[in-house]
C-alpha cells in the first residue's frame, strides 16, 4: 500500500470514512483500499470546519503539522481541542468566534501563531502559548471577556497591536524577558487590569501602548515601580516623555 500525505477538511474526511459527530476523532492514518493508498494526515485545511454548529470536541493526531486560516472559525459550540506536539504553524483566525472554547495549551515547539486566532472567544479563560514561539500575530486576545491567565512564550521579541483587547477579567500581565518591542495599543480597554511588569531588556515601546485601562495601579519598568491610580496615558506623558526608548 502506497503512503501519501494529505490535508483534510470536513468533506474529504467524511469521504474517507471518518464519522462526523459532536465529538470528532481524526486518525493519523486512513486506509483507502479502493486506490491502495495509506493517507497520512498532516494538515487541517483553510476553512476546513468553518461555521460547523455541531462540533463540541476534536481530537487531532500527532501527525498534524499545520492548522489553516479559519479552520475552526465560528464553531460556536467547540469546547475542547488538543494541539498536537508536531504542529509548527497555526494561521489567522483559526479559532476566531469559538465562543465556547475555555482553555487551550500549545506544545513548546509551535513557531508561528497568526493574527486574531482567539478573537471573540468569549468563554476562553486560560491559554499556554508555545514556549519557543517566534512569531505572534496581532489581535490574538481581542474580545476575550473571560480571560484571566496567559502564559507567554519565552522567546517572543515583539508584541503586536491589540494583543490584549477588551479582556475584561485580566488583572495582571507579566512580559517574558526577551520582549524587545511593544506596538501601539497592544493593551487596550482591559478594564480590570491592575498590574503590568515589563522586562528590563525592552528597547522600544510605541506611543499609546496601553489605552483605556482605568484600574491600572502598578507598573514595573526597568527596575522601577510606579504606582498610578490614573490612566496610563497620563502617566506616559508625565513620566515617560523623556525616556530614550519612547519613540
Amino acid at each position: 500500500m502506497k503512503l501519501e500525505k494529505i490535508s483534510i477538511n470536513k468533506e474529504n474526511l467524511q469521504e474517507l470514512g471518518v464519522p462526523l459527530s459532536k465529538n470528532i476523532i481524526i486518525p493519523e492514518y486512513i486506509s483507502d483500499k479502493k486506490w491502495g493508498i495509506l493517507w497520512n494526515i498532516i494538515e487541517i485545511e483553510d476553512e476546513a470546519f468553518e461555521r460547523d454548529p455541531e462540533i463540541e470536541s476534536i481530537l487531532l493526531p500527532n501527525s498534524i503539522e499545520r492548522i489553516g486560516s479559519r479552520a475552526f472559525f465560528e464553531c460556536k459550540n467547540l469546547k475542547t481541542i488538543n494541539i498536537p506536539k508536531n504542529i509548527t504553524e497555526i494561521n489567522d483566525s483559526a479559532f476566531e468566534y469559538c465562543l465556547s472554547l475555555k482553555r487551550i495549551r500549545f506544545p513548546k515547539n509551535t513557531k508561528k501563531i497568526g493574527s486574531r486566532i482567539f478573537t471573540n472567544c468569549w468563554d476562553l479563560e486560560s491559554v499556554e502559548l508555545p514556549e519557543e514561539c517566534e512569531e505572534l500575530g496581532s489581535s490574538i486576545f481581542s474580545w476575550c471577556f473571560s480571560l484571566t491567565n496567559v502564559t507567554m512564550p519565552k522567546t517572543i521579541k515583539k508584541l503586536k497591536s491589540n494583543f490584549f483587547s477588551n479582556c475584561c477579567k485580566l488583572e495582571k500581565i507579566t512580559f517574558p524577558k526577551e520582549i524587545e518591542t511593544i506596538c501601539e495599543e497592544a493593551i487596550n480597554n482591559c478594564e480590570n487590569l491592575q498590574e503590568i511588569i515589563f522586562p528590563e531588556k525592552i528597547s522600544h515601546i510605541e506611543k499609546n501602548v496601553i489605552t483605556s485601562c482605568g484600574y491600572l495601579k502598578k507598573l514595573k519598568y526597568q527596575g522601577c515601580e510606579y504606582k498610578t491610580p490614573f490612566l496610563f496615558n497620563s502617566m506616559m506623558e508625565s513620566q515617560f516623555n523623556e525616556c530614550p526608548i519612547w519613540k
